[in-house]
């Protein structure tokens, strides 16, 4: 059953867009409706339904304004991971052997961001590459941060965050073709991310996108972790 008021109120929350573009889904009955249902009160008719939720196919990507630092700066960053990278290197007279091996580890290990969220502002000040994924309720699902090196003919990824609860929606993929894209339009063919010897999830997400392993560095981090870079065509 069509509910006018509600359509006409959320396609004018929705941008102005009607049925393209936007999935609408039917109410469900009060008993049964999902937690995740969004809520309206029309002022006035005073009244609250469970209503159907509007979605927008495309998930919208922008430029970061100085608003969105302090969102970005908001997400879970942290991850779970179950394998490291292990760093084998021997130093001989006239060489250097060096091994990396993917190890399972005893148990789910938690990490932590291994950079500081307030360094954000000072990156989006470079007015470089600072691209923002959100929601049609204008929440933050994720953001990417880069720095363009021209004379290396490549964006620099220095952040790619995806928010802990909307991880494996695709939304990573969608972020990454847009960094992609913004790569392109500067004339930069190459893409290099740098990440934490145990940020599994991360190195299976860019190696499936074509990145390839292309460097370390032993004290990259802070907090002592190595840092490993990976690199592909844009």
């Amino acid at each position: 059953m069509e509910l006018p008021k509600y359509k006409r109120f959320l396609k004018s929350f929705c941008g102005g867009q009607d049925d393209v573009g936007v999935q609408w889904v039917q109410p469900l009955p009060v008993a049964t409706a999902k937690p995740v249902a969004l809520r309206f009160q029309h002022q006035a008719d005073h009244y609250i339904s469970e209503i159907f939720r509007a979605i927008r196919v495309n998930m919208p990507i922008h430029t970061a304004e100085l608003v969105d630092i302090e969102l970005c700066s908001q997400l879970d960053m942290s991850y779970t991971t179950e394998y490291v990278w292990q760093v084998h290197a021997r130093d001989y007279d006239r060489s250097i052997s060096l091994r990396f091996d993917s190890v399972r580890l005893p148990r789910a290990m938690q990490v932590d961001y291994p950079r500081d969220s307030g360094e954000l502002t000072a990156h989006w000040q470079r007015q470089a590459c600072f691209l923002v994924a959100y929601n049609q309720l204008g929440e933050v699902l994720g953001f990417v941060d880069g720095y363009p090196e021209p004379w290396q003919d490549q964006l620099t990824i220095l952040n790619f965050v995806i928010d802990r609860p909307h991880r494996q929606k695709g939304i990573g993929t969608k972020l990454l073709k847009a960094t992609k894209e913004w790569a392109i339009y500067h004339n930069l063919n190459r893409l290099t991310v740098e990440m934490q010897t145990k940020n599994h999830p991360a190195i299976s997400f860019f190696q499936k996108h074509g990145l390839d392993f292309c460097g370390y560095n032993e004290t990259y981090y802070a907090n002592g972790d190595i840092a490993l870079f990976f690199s592909g065509h844009a």
